[in-house]
């Protein structure tokens, strides 16, 4: 599904299909600017429809495990200063493996007040489904309206850092 330095097309050609320039831009720019953008729904894209299939199937059994292991979030943190939520992490990505899932802890989520007893507020996991988009091949370009979005100022769209197979 993903290959690292995939080429789309155009931005040009893609806006000429994707919602009216101004529109357009304007939502771009606030996802790169604010670092979030409401979508309201999904374009269509098998990408999106992917990750939305190992949601639906795993979801409810990850998050099961990660909490009766919260006892263990903060295991080996001061010990090996390894991130909060990294030994459960890694526990849980094995049993997920054959399945091409990845978890991952993160820097913890932490409080902007230092003062308060606990600056570190605890871990923040990450899930990732790109080793199974891999094993799928090419991933196809994103619809007009998505790619508008995701690239508002590039000539030539690129997907990096997902890896190679």
């Amino acid at each position: 599904f993903f290959g690292s330095g995939l080429t789309l097309p155009s931005m040009e050609d893609v806006t000429q299909q994707a919602l009216p320039e101004t529109c357009a831009r304007s939502r771009a720019k606030s996802s790169h600017r604010d670092g979030w953008l409401e979508l309201g729904q999904l374009p269509s894209w098998e990408v999106f429809d992917l990750v939305e299939a190992f949601y639906a199937k795993y979801h409810d059994r990850m998050l099961k495990l990660l909490e009766r292991e919260r006892g263990r979030w903060f295991e080996d943190v001061e010990e090996t200063g390894c991130r909060p939520g990294s030994v459960i992490a890694k526990e849980i990505s094995r049993r997920f493996e054959s399945e091409g899932i990845f978890l991952t802890a993160v820097h913890a989520s932490q409080s902007d007040d230092a003062s308060l007893d606990y600056p570190v507020t605890g871990p923040r996991f990450y899930v990732s489904v790109i080793p199974a988009a891999m094993r799928r091949g090419p991933a196809p370009p994103p619809p007009a309206d998505a790619a508008s979005i995701l690239w508002p100022d590039a000539k030539e769209a690129w997907i990096t850092e997902v890896g190679s197979s």
